[in-house]
């Protein structure tokens, strides 16, 4: 049997230490504290989050999310002794029932509401017919077979009926970025720069529908592939489809 993971807890300027279970930390967090905070836990909105090791601020929405960090703080944080999360109350959120997940907004009813269910997806560009992957080394590049290109998705919150902010991971567990110089890589660490939001569109010529991946960290640019198959951010993800991807969710 694993060791329990010891966490410390911050609310509201008040810090409560846990031992989670490692097997399912989401529920051993959930239970203990609703002994700590019951009315926070079952009539308010919350969230959980933790600080990535570039200082980026992560919310945890799913038990797959929490078992990543309590795997990885170590790493990050050698010195640190504890795992550290913080819970947030959010504004004017009452629930209509309680939870044992943190909040996040509704899902719509298009394709993109599948995002919080579905894990493996493809993108494949629609200028090159070529899938998006992610090599070992970090690098991002496009491949002739979906089979090479399969990727982790990890919902973050749905923002409205066409759009989600979703983060994109690779089997050897390399996050989908644009760096501080906005160049594309496969180097992240799941924090802000991991994140974007995808947007659904109709394409007007062939009538399918489209995805394209704009940036949070870096506002107006999208991920985009050249004629050539070159992965690179733009401002203009129409021109040429280049940042024009249709999705596709694998078994």
């Amino acid at each position: 049997m694993s060791k329990p993971v010891d966490v410390k807890v911050y609310y509201d300027g008040q810090i409560k230490r846990l031992l989670l279970d490692q097997a399912a930390p989401m529920t051993s967090l959930i239970s203990q504290l609703e002994q700590s905070f019951p009315i926070l836990i079952k009539r308010s909105k919350f969230t959980i989050s933790y600080k990535d090791d570039e200082a980026d601020e992560i919310t945890i929405n799913t038990e797959e999310e929490l078992k990543y960090y309590l795997k990885h703080y170590k790493t990050w944080f050698p010195k640190d002794t504890v795992a550290r999360l913080t819970f947030k109350k959010l504004a004017g959120g009452v629930k209509a029932a309680a939870t044992t997940q943190p909040a996040v907004a509704p899902a719509s009813t298009s394709m993109i509401s599948q995002l919080a269910k579905e894990k493996k997806i493809a993108l494949q560009s629609v200028s090159t017919g070529k899938y998006l992957a992610i090599l070992e080394d970090g690098t991002v590049i496009t491949v002739d077979k979906q089979s090479g290109a399969i990727l982790s998705l990890a919902f973050v919150a749905p923002k409205q009926e066409d759009r989600s902010v979703v983060k994109l991971q690779s089997k050897d567990q390399k996050w989908l970025r644009l760096s501080t110089d906005v160049a594309v890589d496969g180097k992240g660490q799941g924090g802000q720069k991991c994140a974007f939001i995808l947007i659904e569109k109709k394409d007007k010529e062939s009538g399918n529908i489209v995805y394209l991946l704009k940036s949070i960290a870096h506002k107006d640019h999208f991920i985009a592939v050249s004629k050539t198959g070159d992965v690179h951010s733009t401002k203009t993800p129409a021109a040429d489809k280049a940042g024009c991807f249709l999705l596709s969710f694998v078994d």
